[in-house]
């Protein structure tokens, strides 16, 4: 048995880009007791994510995709298994990077003796309560912010690394084949984003595609996730004359590996931009109720373009996001700037 103290557990159920800023705690916990068994607590959608990751032992999948086709006891009873396992594990420390009710439970179920997380206001709910070890970071970015959840362990980490992206399987590979996609050469457009008042005017991101193609001879590709995204995807090539192609349907590995193979990712706050930023690609982000301040594309050479209408900065909040117009205010003109200075 393990010496107490070397077994963790990670706690980030959702969403996408949430899971991808708490990769670096990952790997700066593994730099620093690479003798540590580390297992993370993620929902299935999201689990691609950690997949082949070679600093965790263990993915712990919640299996939230079935649950609209279970009954009350299925699920009841699969959470209860799930949790009975966690228990079974003797972690001695949980690093709650969500701090919502349902993760702190989690962690406070594990029977771990330290429960790290985040103090109120990033602490929300019943979190503060049953977390024990509680952390007001300094910095603001949120990749950073994670990170600070370490130093009660005396980890202290130079720079966030994440891990590197997948090698493009067979599927992508055939695409930029066919498409005669040179890796580094092409620019990619994703114009989905999880609440509606976080997404950019589809027809702003038709007049982009459309301007890019007469700016440059990059090609331009148009990712999505879902039938409503492919939509989307569909009336911005329609829009542009010349050099527009959409993508094929991906699963979220398979998305990074494309990803990784562009010049330029341009897109509003949502999974696929921050996974774009993870394999080192540049970006341009579009934000509007969420801060790009807090929660924009990490790294250096990113650009983050804000839009703030008069509602802001309350518009995160979901009494207000109806009336938020934030993203009406970021102008294709300025994107356009900023893709000049990239490419």
């Amino acid at each position: 048995m393990k010496a107490p103290g070397d077994r963790y557990l990670i706690i980030r159920m959702s969403s996408a880009g949430d899971v991808i800023h708490g990769l670096p705690v990952v790997r700066a916990l593994k730099k620093a007791r690479p003798d540590a068994e580390i297992a993370w607590l993620v929902e299935d959608r999201f689990a691609d994510l950690l997949k082949g990751n070679p600093d965790l032992d263990e993915i712990l999948i919640l299996p939230r995709r079935a649950w609209r086709e279970w009954s009350f006891a299925k699920r009841t009873g699969t959470v209860w298994k799930l949790l009975q396992k966690i228990r079974r594990n003797w972690y001695q420390t949980t690093l709650d990077l969500q701090c919502l009710s349902k993760s702190a439970l989690a962690a406070w179920f594990s029977g771990a003796p330290r429960r790290v997380g985040f103090a109120s206001p990033d602490g929300r709910e019943i979190s503060t309560l049953l977390n024990n070890t509680l952390v007001s970071p300094s910095v603001t970015h949120v990749v950073e912010r994670n990170l600070a959840l370490l130093d009660p362990l005396g980890i202290t980490a130079d720079r966030a690394e994440f891990p590197a992206p997948p090698p493009p399987n067979e599927r992508v590979t055939q695409f930029l084949g066919d498409s005669n996609l040179t890796p580094g050469d092409f620019v990619i457009i994703n114009p989905g984003a999880g609440w509606p008042a976080k997404r950019w005017p589809l027809e702003r991101f038709g007049n982009l595609a459309k301007e890019l193609s007469q700016l440059t001879d990059k090609q331009v590709v148009i990712t999505w996730g879902g039938d409503a995204e492919k939509k989307m995807a569909l009336e911005i090539v329609a829009s542009s004359p010349k050099n527009c192609m959409i993508a094929p349907e991906t699963d979220l590995l398979e998305l990074g590996s494309l990803l990784a193979q562009a010049r330029l990712f341009i897109g509003c706050d949502t999974g696929p931009l921050h996974l774009a930023a993870a394999a080192g690609v540049k970006c341009i982000g579009l934000f509007g109720p969420t801060s790009g301040e807090r929660n924009g594309p990490y790294g250096e050479g990113n650009t983050v373009l804000q839009g703030r209408c008069k509602n802001h900065p309350l518009c995160w909040k979901k009494r207000w996001r109806d009336k938020c117009h934030c993203m009406q205010e970021i102008q294709v003109a300025e994107v356009i700037a900023a893709c000049r200075e990239r490419l």
